[in-house]
């Protein structure tokens, strides 16, 4: 619930300070979003002691690179050690193994609360992050993972309580530098939970040592996912079809805006059910999904677009979430979707995961398949039964298929918007071989939502309109399909 509207002030935040603002509304722009990424740190830090504390941290064991792990970690702290004027460096030993097996973004949450204490405790002098192996075996090796500064240090008295929940080592500490004294907690906690023990050695104006040992397994990269260079050049993203889907105006625009940056001209979508049917419109390259929406939400959403098959077999879908409940990213990747952002995101975010998963062979898919597709004979495949091979038939039958749809949308658009549950059932009602007969499970999953939300009178208005603009989508899509046919098979009467 927090981090929605944090997602829109961090990135409301982020397009201010692109639009060349005055002098003065830099700093309190720049102020607004050093203060909005600290809130949304705590907001991080108190979420993971609360699962640590309720023992619901689940650590992967997947296969990566270290060397490339070091390396993200340190460009990722570079711009704020050069800000301080520090030197940020790592080593590792020559015998460090090229794939590891273990869970790579715990150990990076790990490592960055390390290294951001100790830029953010010293004023000058370097922050060195080291990988050395202890012991090497042919299926494992233990490795010594060590943050070494040259900052203010922690008095031996205070040494023993700086692990603790929001403590720090002084009031003046505090006041200097910030924080809330809840990143070493987390830290040994985690590390604890892997039956790792954080360390420390340090001397007051000296600098401190922060360090713990591992044991990993080792692992072997399989061919395919050896990094391979992007072939979708970030010059060719204006070119991208992109779908985004989320129910939040706020984020709507706030992505919107983010992806004009790149000359992408997204489609959107306002729930599940409305990016299904945009879906079956066109063929797109890259789908943005949010997971928690009304009507349909985004894990039936993905699956229903995976059941299209073609180009939607393999067509990145990203969740775009909130929610940091553990088990939604293997929901989500249970569904059939690809990757996860979590919101709030940043531009930098966006863009990485954009650049990473467009790929230029959607405009092949394009030149294959004109969008909107020609009509799915699929959806007419009783009618065709029905005709015995008679075209004409199937023009009649089609065009009164079509008037009639018209009137069950409007129908249950008047009675949502009165809010007539019974006159909604009455429409339904009499539309039940129509939705039979063109096999318009979609459609009929939409209505019974519709007649679910009249049932909680008085239904939240928001809610009516967002069913009513839900169903005029569908219906839209739904016309243009027999229209189409029409078109391509008129009536000869």
């Amino acid at each position: 619930e927090i981090r929605t509207p944090m997602n829109a002030v961090v990135g409301l935040t982020h397009l201010l300070l692109q639009q060349d603002p005055r002098p003065d509304q830099s700093e309190l722009l720049h102020t607004l979003q050093f203060s909005s990424e600290n809130l949304l740190s705590l907001i991080n830090n108190i979420l993971d002691l609360h699962k640590i504390e309720a023992g619901k941290v689940a650590f992967e064991s997947v296969d990566f690179s270290p060397a490339e792990l070091v390396a993200k970690i340190i460009r990722s702290h570079q711009f704020k050690a050069e800000e301080k004027g520090i030197a940020l460096r790592s080593t590792a030993d020559a015998g460090l193994p090229a794939v590891l097996r273990g869970d790579p973004a715990r150990l990076t949450q790990v490592l960055n609360n390390l290294i951001s204490n100790a830029i953010k405790f010293t004023d000058a002098g370097s922050v060195t992050l080291g990988i050395g192996v202890e012991a090497s075996s042919e299926a494992s090796c233990t490795l010594l993972f060590s943050v070494t500064d040259t900052g203010i240090g922690i008095p031996a008295a205070k040494q023993g309580v700086i692990f603790d929940a929001f403590v720090q080592a002084d009031a003046d500490t505090t006041r200097k530098y910030g924080g809330t004294g809840l990143g070493l907690t987390i830290t040994k906690r985690l590390l604890e939970l892997q039956e790792s023990t954080l360390q420390l050695a340090s001397r007051p104006g000296e600098g401190s040592r922060f360090y713990f040992r591992l044991q990993l397994e080792k692992g072997t990269l399989p061919q395919r996912a050896v990094s391979a260079p992007n072939v979708f050049r970030a010059d060719d993203l204006g070119t991208l079809r992109l779908l985004l889907v989320d129910d939040n105006e706020i984020n709507v625009m706030v992505a919107f805006k983010f992806l004009q940056k790149w000359k992408i001209t997204p489609d959107c979508a306002p729930d599940g059910l409305a990016a299904v049917v945009r879906a079956r419109e066109k063929t797109y390259d890259l789908v943005l999904m949010d997971l928690q929406m009304p009507v349909m939400d985004g894990f039936e959403a993905a699956r229903r677009i995976r059941e299209m098959g073609g180009a939607y077999r393999t067509v990145p879908i990203i969740a775009l979430t909130a929610d940091t409940v553990a088990g939604v990213k293997e929901q989500a990747l249970a569904a059939g979707m690809n990757d996860f952002l979590t919101k709030p995101y940043s531009p930098d975010d966006l863009y990485r995961i954009i650049t990473r998963y467009a790929r230029t062979n959607g405009a092949a898919a394009r030149s294959a398949a004109p969008a909107p597709a020609a009509p799915p004979v699929q959806r007419l495949r009783k009618i065709y039964e029905m005709a015995g091979g008679d075209q004409e038939f199937v023009a009649d039958m089609v065009l009164s298929c079509k008037k009639g749809l018209a009137e069950l949308l409007e129908g249950a658009a008047l009675a949502l918007q009165a809010h007539d549950e019974g006159e909604l059932r009455a429409v339904i009602h009499k539309a039940k071989v129509l939705l039979e007969l063109l096999e318009l499970a979609d459609l009929r999953a939409l209505l019974d939502r519709a007649k679910e939300l009249l049932k909680n009178a008085p239904a939240p208005e928001a809610q009516v309109r967002k069913m009513v603009t839900s169903l005029a989508e569908f219906g839209q899509a739904a016309r243009y399909e027999l229209e189409e046919f029409l078109v391509m098979h008129p009536v000869s009467k």
